[in-house]
């Protein structure tokens, strides 16, 4: 036999650790994979770990106001209003409280606001745009402080 070091006792103690480190693993694989038994994932319970790591991020806290029916500006005889219903969302839910207390300058904003804009206007992708953002600038702008982060609109009808 061919020696590693040219100590026996080395050798011998050598070979011993490398068939030990062997048995360890061939143990450790027949462990996984014949005699330990993964527990498998509830459906309702990791549902709600995931609602409550997500709570907020999905579906944001909002503020829904009233159906608003507001004229809209224009030219001719023929009346046209947009009939809506508005959810404001704050950044912090600490906010929904500053928003109920003015809900009435709230909605005069509102009112402003689509007093102001064309039919014509609000029918089209931008001026939806440009509407949602000019009520942000104003409400916040009422609100003293940047509380509402988004606007969405439940119905939305312009005839």
């Amino acid at each position: 036999m061919n020696s590693l070091t040219g100590n026996k006792l080395v050798d011998t103690l050598l070979t011993g650790l490398s068939v030990l480190a062997s048995i360890i693993c061939i143990g450790t694989i027949i462990y996984a994979d014949m005699i330990f038994e993964k527990e498998l994932p509830q459906d309702t319970i990791e549902r709600l770990k995931m609602l409550k790591v997500l709570k907020g991020t999905i579906y944001p806290e909002s503020y829904k106001l009233e159906k608003i029916t507001v004229n809209l500006k224009s030219r001719r005889n023929k009346l046209r209003y947009l009939d809506t219903t508005i959810h404001l969302v704050p950044f912090n839910a600490k906010y929904i409280d500053l928003i109920d207390n003015q809900k009435s300058e709230v909605l005069d904003v509102i009112i402003d606001v689509s007093g102001r804009i064309s039919p014509h206007e609000i029918n089209t992708v931008l001026g939806k745009i440009l509407y949602e953002n000019r009520l942000k600038l104003g409400i916040n702008k009422i609100l003293s402080k940047n509380a509402v982060k988004d606007i969405y609109f439940s119905k939305f009808t312009v005839q």
